[in-house]
Order: C-alpha cells, then structure tokens, then sequence
C-alpha cells in the first residue's frame, strides 16, 4: 500500500502542533510495517519521534499496558508540551489514548486508525480505556477526546480478511441505527466493499464518521443520546467476556449482538421479521457470524451481562431496532429478563 497520503498528513500535523517531543505507540505487529515511515515523518517536520511499542491484542489492553507506556514515556523525559500518536487499530486507539489523558494530567494525542473497525467508529468520540481482569471490558477509562483523526482506508488494504470483515459490523450498525439509506448502499455494494474497493470504502467510512459525531455532539459522555450506539454490544461484550481466553474478534461479536437484538425487538417490540432477514442477510454477505460461537458457555455470559457499566438496580438499558434507519434505547429491561433471552438464543442459533 501507498504510505504516501498518511506520511504528508503525520508531517503536517507535527508542524501545527509546534511540538517536537513526538511518541509514537503502536502495537508490535502495526510498528513494523508502519512505525519506520511514521517516524521518518515526524523527524522531517521538525519532531523528535520515539517509538513506544506494546504487545498487540486485546488481551493486553490493560493497566499493565499502560503502566509500560507510563514508564516509557517517563524514560524518554516526556513532559506536558509532548503529542502522542495512536497508531493501530481499536486496541491501541483506547490504550494509548487512555494513557496520554492521564500521563501528567493529560497530553494531546491524534489517533492514527488502520483498521476498518478503528476508522469508521472506534477512534471517534473520545471514549478512551483498558479492561480490568474481574470488572470486564473497558471498565477503567475516561472521556478523553483525540487533537485530530487521521484516516486513510488505503491503510485497510492489506489486512487479513477476517480482521477486515469485522469492521463492517459497526458500518452495518450505523445503518441499522440511523441510516436506512446507508443500509441500503451497504446491500447494493456488499461485494464491491469486501472486495475493498477503495471508492466504497472512503464513502461508508465518511458516513460512519459522520454519523457518530453527530451522535456524539449531542452527547459527548453518553447520558442519553449516545446509548444508541450500543446496538449488539451488550450481548456482543458479554460474548467477549465469556471468551476471554481465546477472545473473538470484537466486530464477530458485535455481529452476533446484533442479531439478537433485532431477534428480540421482532419477539418484544413488534420489529418486522422481514427487516431482521435483511439484517443477518448484510451480516452474512460481509462474512459475519450469527450464530452462538462454539466452545462458549452462555450461563458465563449471562453472568457477565451483570456486569456491564449500564446496568442499574436489576434492569438493563438495551439498544432495539424500530426500523432500518431508526433504533430505541430500552431504559428497564429487565436483567434477569435478558440474561434468559441470551441463553434461549444461544441455544437456538447454536454452531
């Protein structure tokens, strides 16, 4: 892939920020292929790059993580005047981030997205965070927004397919949620974007961002509005959960949350069943699993469900369609109510 385009815009940013103290956290596998071409770039527009590499994968998006950035950034005398590059997909994205906000009291960070999933819904909004090993997904962070967004879907070109599919589960979602005519353009060109073409991609990642910040304009540290952008994660994170151990891809997950959800609002909410056809059908055609994932207990994620930050005295607060293009927040569903949904489901749609 050309580097060319994110090689300018990385010179560029440098030269705004006036900054010359630069560090670059990336994880191991993205610091290879990018981190030579994104440090050449720094030190060209004046910067004093230092590279800060982690262990890649989900499982190390932890407070022992951030504590190696810490030291790191305190090895190489980084003080309050730095910039720090998030470089990488939706892990390194809430890592670095995380740490950048809180080293010092916080450092102005860019987010640099080379995933599909990273550029078209994680590294927007501000949400930066690590898990913790008992609490569960993303239950230490803080609302931290990036100085900048950086996003060249040419990045995406060269990932492996699997990893590539699972971006499409949050675009879906934009669709699914507040874009009919999103959805509609995702089942025209289903084939055209997982062959990646990069016409198809700019235009579905563009809209993704557009949507979610205008989402998050609304309601920056989620009190209201911005719950809707939780369609299929409820589910999706106590899959996560309840696979921890050998964890599936955070967009397979999704997917499969999503599906319920819209299974749900057909049994609970009057849904049509013809929509919910059309939304495992987009999933399905974007590789997407909708089945309950083998070798994953439901009782265990019935019990993570009790987990999740939104819930509040026995009653959850879910993400249902109404519509392709419109979705409700469902404020008191009951807990006990949905943790035996998902255990039906599971065993309804097990591989």
């Amino acid at each position: 892939i050309s580097l060319s385009g994110l090689v300018s815009r990385v010179s560029s940013c440098v030269r705004v920020s006036q900054t010359r103290g630069i560090a670059v956290i990336s994880a191991s596998h993205v610091d290879r292929i990018l981190g030579p071409a994104v440090e050449k770039a720094v030190s060209s527009a004046g910067g004093r790059p230092v590279r800060i590499v982690h262990p890649a994968g989900e499982i190390h998006k932890n407070l022992e993580t951030a504590d190696f950035i810490y030291r790191s950034l305190f090895k190489a005398s980084a003080d309050r005047s730095w910039l720090a590059f998030a470089l990488g997909g939706g892990v390194t994205g809430d890592l670095a981030g995380f740490a950048a906000s809180t080293y010092m009291r916080g450092i102005p960070y860019v987010q640099i997205p080379t995933t599909l999933m990273a550029q078209a819904d994680s590294s927007v909004g501000g949400k930066v965070g690590v898990n913790h090993p008992k609490a569960g997904k993303n239950m230490i962070g803080l609302f931290a927004q990036p100085r900048e967004i950086l996003i060249d879907p040419a990045l995406t070109l060269s990932m492996k397919k699997r990893d590539f599919m699972s971006g499409f589960a949050e675009i879906v979602k934009y669709g699914i949620i507040l874009d009919g005519s999103l959805f509609e353009r995702l089942e025209k060109r289903s084939a055209a974007l997982a062959n990646r073409s990069l016409a198809d991609l700019e235009s579905v990642v563009a809209d993704s961002v557009r949507i979610k910040a205008s989402v998050v304009e609304q309601d920056e540290k989620e009190s209201g509005a911005r719950m809707v952008l939780n369609l299929g994660h409820t589910i999706g994170h106590a899959i996560e959960a309840a696979s921890a151990r050998a964890p599936l891809p955070h967009g397979e997950a999704v997917s499969i949350g999503i599906s319920a959800a819209s299974r749900l609002a057909v049994s609970r909410f009057g849904f049509s069943p013809a929509d919910a056809r059309r939304i495992d059908a987009l999933l399905a055609g974007f590789s997407l699993p909708l089945s309950w994932p083998r070798g994953i207990s439901p009782a265990k994620a019935a019990r993570a469900l009790r987990m999740d930050k939104k819930f509040r005295n026995g009653l959850a607060r879910i993400v249902v369609p109404v519509r392709i293009g419109e979705a409700r927040i469902i404020d008191d569903f009951p807990l006990d109510d949905l943790a035996a949904f998902l255990v039906e489901f599971a065993r309804s749609r097990r591989l």
